[in-house]
């Protein structure tokens, strides 16, 4: 686990050239914009870079983790815990900003705000003298309120310890602290007993002896930063688990046998006997050092025969000013052995320690500005925001994705990506994807028939070209597809996506290999009516398709037949799922303006410009449910004028409280209050001369001119 986000944390703040590795050099440009202009910390799996936006002269730190597909799978999985996070404010929850992440040839890169330096090294800086109760309060009191905001989330840290602390600002009073590193990070949902995570030194009891866990862990391990923080050492600093154990029944003695029942790896350490009213007694050094060749070492700096004596070192120190008393109490409840007796989050928030009453010198404390219990969502726009350069020009775009022309069995021609990306039938994508074949073609790449040579499995590879831009969409994509990951496929009526890969420079998505789309399927009918079995079970399952997205909060903004995949053309009863996630969105991050989805399927609110919602995927799905009963797309226009100009003329005009709304009414319509509305629709003539944009055929022999 790295040790830093910010700082030289654990290096003593010297030799940051030593850090530096082969595969990145000082002034080397990540990403194309980040250059490297310091190295932060080293761990097993990346190392931290302090990096210069070229762009914006900004200063972050960049996390790059190294090749190995072991530690490509790590880093997934940190991604998706930080997705996780984003809907968090950073600031008041006390936790680091997460901005992104980028590849870099085939290393991932995650963006984190630059912090000043580690907690570890503050402490150190002050010779581990410990630190005053002015700065030990609001510190404990912030790391509380993050794992109380993690909680909220269902998350579990797991690697909580100095060196994975930030000080923000160590000039600033009061002083601010955010938690930082990810990688160990899981969902308490998820938890599986025997895994081993955190730093030794810093694991609770539970995870050393592999029983189960949940976000107790986090408790014990702030319990063992807070006496670190007022005594200048670490309490429990053992190398190796059997001298930490053995430390942790020195001082507060021996976990419950309830809780080493559990342990799959209790008898690693303790011995089933049943001696002095125990069923387990801990195995002394020799009989540890004769099965493990382990020599234990007592390492500590601190021996304390309880825990009631850290209110003795305490006082003999005298800057406590007689309040020693409640904070070992808070210590006691923090440290229980039994995780199901440990406090939680919420109550260490309202525990005596924390009343400012208990002392008058702490000018330094401020418990206000750590947001307390309040759960605070970020205000701040979502990395799925497209952007709209142009007001016209965006509605004359199709979807960029990779059903733009065809999933499956697509007869476009293909050469100009395929050139770009120099991929052949019997190229090996991620070493073991043999190309069989071609299924589609956009601006974004393509889309092959992949085999895996493993498996011999079919599967469909979207491969990405190297823009920046696509790659950036890719990473976007990637985000919402960890989101759903939580939905059976089958059940959801959506692609199963497999995963992710990096060939080259190309970030690649592997899905399921499915028959057709809907679109194609209709066209081999040519175009006939569907029969009424047909169209309700696939109304059907969209349906279904979008009610589980809207579950987990989701806008796929670019429903249509393209994007429909039927699984198998030859199987009855007929069965469809959704697929590509290019536009798609949170709900809760839209913003008004964004330009998504296709021309001939957007909402009228997309088209103005207006503030959507789910509601938009229902309008695609009531078009898409008129097409298959019809053979035929209802508004089939080139340009949004043209769409919006049938809506009206067949459904009327949208009321004015949802085209005040609209960022782009005025390109479409004039304010004028006229027959009783508000807005009028522009005629052709007014649309052209406005946007300065030549007619459609279709708008001109529809149009009032002739």
């Amino acid at each position: 686990s790295i040790k830093a986000c910010g700082s030289t944390c654990g290096t003593g703040g010297t030799g940051l050239q030593m850090l530096c590795p082969t595969w990145v050099i000082w002034e080397y440009l990540l990403g194309g914009h980040y250059k490297v202009e310091g190295f932060l910390g080293e761990g097993g799996f990346s190392i931290v870079t302090k990096c210069r936006n070229t762009k914006t002269n900004e200063f972050v730190a960049i996390k790059v983790n190294k090749k190995p597909p072991e530690i490509l799978q790590q880093a997934k999985k940190e991604i998706l815990i930080l997705e996780q996070l984003r809907g968090l404010d950073a600031d008041r929850c006390n936790i680091v900003q997460w901005n992104g992440f980028f590849l870099d040839h085939q290393r991932i890169c995650l963006n984190f705000e630059l912090l000043d330096q580690c907690l570890w090294d503050y402490i150190e800086d002050r010779k581990n003298q410990g630190l005053p109760i002015s700065e030990v309060r609001p510190i404990l009191h912030q790391l509380t309120n993050a794992l109380s905001h993690l909680g909220s989330v269902g998350i579990v840290h797991a690697d909580l310890k100095p060196g994975n602390i930030m000080v923000v600002n160590r000039h600033k009073c009061p002083i601010k602290v955010k938690l930082i590193d990810f990688g160990l990070a899981c969902p308490a949902s998820k938890v599986n007993p025997g895994g081993c995570e955190g730093t030794v030194g810093y694991r609770a009891p539970e995870v050393v002896i592999g029983s189960r866990y949940n976000e107790a862990i986090d408790m014990w391990s702030l319990g063992l930063v807070a006496v670190e923080l007022a005594t200048g050492c670490p309490f429990y600093p053992g190398k190796n688990d059997y001298d930490v154990l053995k430390f942790i029944i020195q001082t507060q003695g021996q976990p419950p046998d309830h809780v080493l029942d559990s342990g799959l790896y209790t008898d690693n350490y303790f011995i089933k006997d049943n001696y002095n009213g125990q069923r387990w007694t801990f195995k002394t050094e020799r009989q540890f050092q004769d099965e493990t060749g382990y020599q234990s070492k007592d390492t500590r700096y601190i021996r304390l025969k309880c825990l009631d004596d850290l209110e003795q070192l305490l006082k003999i120190r005298g800057c406590w000013e007689k309040i020693q008393n409640v904070f070992v109490s808070l210590i006691k409840q923090m440290l229980a052995l039994d995780p199901n007796q440990r406090i939680t989050p919420s109550e260490v928030l309202h525990h005596p320690f924390f009343n400012p009453g208990l002392s008058k010198s702490s000018p330094c404390t401020d418990m206000s500005s750590t947001g307390g219990q309040n759960l605070v969502v970020s205000q701040q726009p979502s990395s799925c925001k497209r952007e709209r350069t142009q007001k016209i020009s965006c509605s004359s775009q199709n979807s960029e994705e990779f059903s733009q022309q065809e999933y499956v069995n697509a007869s476009a021609n293909t050469s100009s990506s395929i050139d770009d990306l120099k991929i052949s039938k019997g190229t090996l994508l991620g070493d073991h994807y043999e190309v069989e074949g071609f299924l589609g073609e956009g601006r974004f790449g393509i889309v092959t028939k992949c085999r895996n040579t493993k498996t011999n499995e079919f599967v469909a590879i979207k491969v990405n070209k190297k823009e920046p831009k696509i790659l950036q969409q890719a990473e976007k994509e990637i985000l919402i597809l960890m989101l759903l990951r939580g939905l059976d496929a089958d059940r959801c009526n959506i692609v199963q996506w497999n995963n992710f890969f990096i060939d080259g420079d190309s970030i690649c998505l592997n899905f399921e290999l499915l028959d057709q789309s809907l679109w194609q399927y209709m066209r081999d009918r040519n175009n006939q009516v569907l029969p009424i079995g047909a169209i309700r079970l696939v109304l059907f399952q969209l349906a279904n398709a979008l009610s589980h997205l809207g579950s987990v909060g989701i806008v796929h903004a670019d429903l249509k037949p393209r994007n429909i995949m039927v699984v198998d053309r030859y199987e009855c009863p007929i069965k469809v799922k959704l697929i590509d996630f290019g536009f798609a969105c949170p709900a809760s991050t839209v913003i008004p303006g964004d330009c998504v989805g296709t021309v001939g399927y957007r909402a009228p609110e997309v088209v103005i410009g207006s503030l959507f919602n789910e509601a938009i995927d229902m309008w695609s799905l009531g078009l898409v449910a008129v097409e298959l009963a019809t053979g035929f797309p209802f508004y089939p226009g080139r340009n949004d004028y043209d769409v919006l100009k049938f809506i009206i003329q067949t459904q009327g005009q949208p009321p004015d409280h949802v085209l005040d709304s609209g960022l782009y009414t005025d390109d479409y319509f004039i304010k004028d209050n006229y027959n009783g509305q508000l807005i009028s629709v522009s005629s052709s003539y007014q649309y052209s001369k406005r946007s300065s944009g030549q007619l459609t055929i279709t708008s001109v022999l529809q149009s009032d001119l002739i």
